[in-house]
């Protein structure tokens, strides 16, 4: 048995009463006109011949996406399916980019990914074997956070030992707020502008070595949070007043001196 289709021989072969010809070079849309001369020992050669087309089919399509590395680059990758051709339309955070499929693939790479949570869509536009489709349910995915590093912690110091404490950080967009906290119990949060936060601290006492530690609390999903912990040397208390009470006394007889200190 020898079939042809549009003048091209294929392989054949008699599964049960039937003929299966594996033609996979076909193409959707195109008339085809297959022509089957058969015939053997027990049976007369007859020639048959009709036309047919291949029909689109429906691009069974998926969207993979690689990377979380903010700053770095996130693949974007759309498996249309085998031997697609034409253009991809992604939609990424609400903007359209036309992607090129290759081999039946598309693949975009999101340049200096920010980060948060972002979301993707793709619509294949369709080509001589593919019906236009589209992805669904919208592709969700999440970059990381930034790291942000304290770079430091200057502690200025009254007479008193009050201190004015200025955190500055690595980066000068950083925002939000810091937290500062003393093993005394002072907790004060304050805004951090530009990269550089100011808190006001009461006296962090005398004579000692005191912890400050600073806390930031990240900055609208933009950094991630970060700790500081910065070791003040306190000085001793000067121009103290000690206060004597003398109590008076009689000729021969004891007198008690009491003298305040400070603490």
């Amino acid at each position: 048995t020898v079939v042809t289709i549009n003048g091209n021989a294929y392989n054949a072969t008699v599964v049960g009463d039937k003929l299966v010809v594996n033609a996979s070079d076909l193409v959707a849309g195109v008339e085809y006109t297959v022509v089957v001369n058969s015939g053997n020992e027990n049976y007369t050669s007859k020639t048959n011949s009709s036309v047919f087309s291949v029909p689109k089919q429906a691009a069974n399509m998926n969207i993979t996406v690689v990377g979380s590395t903010p700053g770095e680059n996130v693949t974007v990758t759309v498996n249309v399916g085998p031997g697609a051709t034409g253009d991809v339309a992604l939609t990424i955070d609400g903007t359209i980019v036309l992607v090129p499929v290759v081999d039946g693939v598309a693949v975009y790479n999101i340049t200096d990914a920010q980060p948060g949570k972002h979301n993707v869509t793709a619509k294949f536009v369709g080509d001589d074997n593919y019906n236009v489709s589209e992805v669904t349910p919208v592709k969700e995915f999440e970059v990381d956070l930034f790291d942000v590093a304290i770079v430091d912690v200057d502690v200025a110091l009254d007479s008193a030992n009050a201190a004015n404490v200025t955190i500055t950080f690595n980066e000068s967009d950083v925002g939000g707020t810091v937290t500062v906290t003393t093993d005394d119990g002072q907790s004060v949060t304050v805004p951090v502008v530009n990269g550089v936060a100011v808190a006001e601290l009461a006296s962090l006492g005398y004579d000692s070595t005191v912890p400050v530690n600073v806390t930031y609390n990240g900055d609208d999903g933009r950094y991630n949070k970060t700790t500081n912990v910065t070791n003040v040397q306190l000085s001793k208390r000067t121009n103290a007043t000690a206060v004597a009470n003398v109590t008076p006394g009689v000729p021969g007889k004891n007198t008690t001196i009491v003298v305040d200190v400070p603490d």
